[in-house]
């Protein structure tokens, strides 16, 4: 490990592809001297110039986590993207058009409809367990049978009309609709029983009419149509947080990220850690999200960090370099931070050496004369 050892949370985030952590992001936050660590960054940063440069750094973190997080909503055949913005959001809207394009010219047959997903449905919608009205009952049946049912090919058989097929196209727009009715409801702060009711039955349809495309078409097809709607649920998460007050230019912080993953995802699967996007939500609140108020008082973060150093030696040195412009500029770079936190072989193997030597030597002497940054 490095002089500073990363908390399991920021382990995570480092194995899903979140770069740039620094020192105070990463410190484990169960230890005396991890919490120390971090309230001396934050403290710093409120310094007028030294303080820029840890903003700096910090904000490198932040946006490599937009960056893994928005590139978890791009679809097959999708151009990887570089961090959210208007544009990024504009670019995977296309992406998800060409995408869903490989149903365009597929024919589902009805066979299923006819034999097994009609009387589906009808148990779905009538399921005494959900508390609706009739009323509740007949507004989903009549948008089956005018958005879905209606929708099929018909031929004759026996004299009689019978459901044929649908139009790959034709089930894609109505399976955006049916999911446009489960966000309407899923963005309600509160439920009543009739809406309460029809989520989880438009949430059931959903799952059947998505087995009922995967079963009638080929599997190369039905892989690609869950790897990209996978990548669809995470975009419109995004979205949300994208929209939330103080987001700006399609850009969005790890907590209006997370606030979008428990707004869209079941209580019973967010409370079990099951949510789209939750194993980024949940380690970035620990690890990206500010502990301490923005004061603007120096004199505070000077006094904090000579009292970190009553803790443990290297930490003294941390603080004296932060004082400066200088030093801040250099311990808040991407090499020193990367070896501060153990990346590379070679750091990792001098890690101790450097423990011993940078009581004596200061931190940035220790590294240069180590020939580490080299």
């Amino acid at each position: 490990g490095g002089l500073v050892r990363p908390s399991e949370q920021a382990k995570a985030l480092q194995r899903e592809g979140v770069e740039d952590l620094t020192i105070g992001q990463a410190a484990d936050q169960g230890t005396l001297g991890g919490k120390m660590i971090r309230r001396f960054e934050e403290s710093f940063q409120n310094l007028p110039i030294a303080g820029r440069a840890i903003s700096k750094a910090r904000e490198r973190a932040n946006d490599s986590f937009g960056k893994i997080a928005i590139n978890r909503a791009v679809p097959p055949g999708g151009k990887p993207l570089e961090g959210p913005s208007r544009e990024a959001f504009e670019s995977l809207k296309n992406d998800f058009d060409k995408a869903y394009t490989v149903l365009d010219d597929v024919e589902l047959p009805a066979l299923d409809v006819n034999k097994y997903l009609g009387k589906e449905i009808s148990d779905i919608i009538n399921d005494p367990a959900k508390e609706m009205s009739k009323a509740a009952r007949k507004d989903i049946e009549e948008f089956l049978s005018e958005q879905f049912y209606k929708k099929f090919n018909y031929k004759e058989v026996g004299g009689n009309q019978v459901i044929d097929s649908i139009n790959g196209k034709t089930f894609k727009k109505f399976d955006s609709d049916l999911s446009s009715r489960i966000r309407t409801l899923m963005n309600m702060q509160f439920r009543n029983a009739d809406e309460a009711g029809k989520l989880k039955s438009y949430l059931e349809i959903d799952k059947s009419i998505t087995n009922f495309r995967n079963n009638n078409i080929s599997d190369d097809i039905a892989k690609q149509l869950k790897e990209t709607d996978a990548a669809y649920a995470n975009f419109k998460t995004l979205e949300r947080a994208s929209a939330y007050l103080g987001a700006t230019e399609g850009k969005f912080t790890p907590a209006q990220l997370k606030r979008a993953v428990a707004a869209v995802t079941p209580k019973s699967r967010y409370t079990t850690k099951q949510g789209l996007l939750q194993d980024l939500t949940d380690p970035a609140d620990t690890v990206l999200k500010p502990t301490m108020p923005d004061s603007g008082t120096a004199e505070r973060a000077y006094g904090l960090g000579v009292g970190i150093g009553a803790v443990t030696n290297p930490i003294p040195t941390l603080g004296a370099i932060a004082g400066t412009t200088l030093g801040a500029s250099g311990l808040y770079s991407r090499p020193v931070q990367k070896f501060l936190l153990g990346g590379g072989s070679k750091q990792q193997a001098a890690a101790e050496a450097l423990r011993r030597a940078s009581p004596y030597f200061g931190l940035t002497g220790a590294y240069a004369g180590s020939g580490l940054g080299q």
